[in-house]
């Protein structure tokens, strides 16, 4: 328990910091989402307008075969959130 309240102080202090940092790791996430949209959109328009797989490779830090797949994933997904055209 001293180890405990050196380290997090109260319990409530130690509940308030564990809420904080849950919040963060949230807002991280969300942020890390729309960055990855991003980049997926920009490679998906960066291939229609022929831009080479090794250059786009290069600029990530990913391969080839992970962008594809990315690609793939994403034009799957642009099918599944499209609204319906009546």
């Amino acid at each position: 328990m001293l180890e405990f309240e050196a380290k997090w102080g109260t319990r409530a202090d130690a509940l308030k910091r564990l809420r904080e940092i849950s919040l963060a790791i949230e807002r991280l996430r969300n942020e890390q989402d729309l960055a990855l949209r991003e980049r997926d959109t920009l490679i998906a328009q960066l291939r229609e307008i022929g831009e080479a797989w090794n250059s786009l490779a290069a600029l990530t830090g990913l391969s080839r075969q992970a962008l594809s797949k990315r690609e793939l994933h994403c034009s799957a997904n642009q099918l599944e959130t499209k609204p319906a055209r009546g």
